[in-house]
């Protein structure tokens, strides 16, 4: 009996991410204000202290064709969620709990439905185990996010009030997969594999033409293990 060409999966599994400023434009030094180069770096610096690394997560529902015998083509539907994690620098409104200072945790959170387009090539097997690499990438549309504003935590929160969550996003993904084939039609399978965004996931216009300003875009990037399982 001949196999179909065609295979299902689902996986799921943890995403740890952050992100990256990249400066657009920004005014000149002038006799009453420094550059607005001069502003980012300080924009920057502060939020890679109180902003560290996200643990979020994704699920994929997926659809492949057997091109060739070592390689697959896949797409899918799915949901993640990634995020930054906040760790104030000032415990202003920190509460202390036995004595301890007890810091308040906070998050950005960006959920996505995404569709994913991937190749697959299976670089070797050994009996019931295959070994190959995923090139691919995703396109994400936003479905909701919160942003926490700490402007009372703070003097001011310029990434809160001026952040822009960009509707469409678009990643590139590369990785690794390991299949282990339990039945003739049925297979798991552990992909390791890391994405980084081509496109911006907020943009931000801080300040006032004529006087200081700059405008920079934010990439995220992220690292995921999936466990799925793949059918027939």
């Amino acid at each position: 009996m001949t196999q179909s060409r065609l295979a299902y999966s689902i996986d799921f599994g943890p995403i740890y991410s952050y992100r990256d400023y990249t400066i657009t434009d920004y005014s000149m030094e002038t006799d009453v204000y420094p550059s607005g180069k001069e502003w980012f770096n300080v924009f920057e610096d502060y939020y890679n202290e109180v902003e560290k690394y996200g643990l979020g997560f994704g699920l994929t529902l997926g659809i492949s064709y057997n091109l060739f015998k070592t390689l697959d083509l896949k797409t899918g539907l799915g949901y993640k969620k990634i995020e930054e994690k906040i760790v104030p620098s000032t415990p202003v409104e920190s509460i202390p709990i036995n004595g301890k200072i007890n810091m308040p945790n906070y998050s950005n959170c960006y959920h996505y439905l995404t569709f994913p387009l991937n190749v697959q090539h299976k670089v070797f097997s050994i009996d019931k185990f295959s070994f190959g690499v995923v090139l691919g990438s995703d396109i994400d549309f936003l479905n909701s996010y919160t942003m926490t504003s700490r402007s009372n935590k703070f003097l001011t929160d310029p990434k809160y009030e001026a952040g822009q969550v960009s509707k469409l996003s678009l990643n590139l993904r590369g990785g690794l997969i390991i299949n282990y084939k339990m039945r003739r039609n049925l297979s798991i399978y552990l992909q390791p594999d890391f994405a980084r965004y081509i496109t911006p996931n907020l943009t931000y216009d801080l300040g006032d033409v004529g006087a200081i300003y700059f405008k920079a875009d934010q990439y995220n990037y992220y690292i995921q293990t999936r466990f799925g399982i793949n059918f027939h």
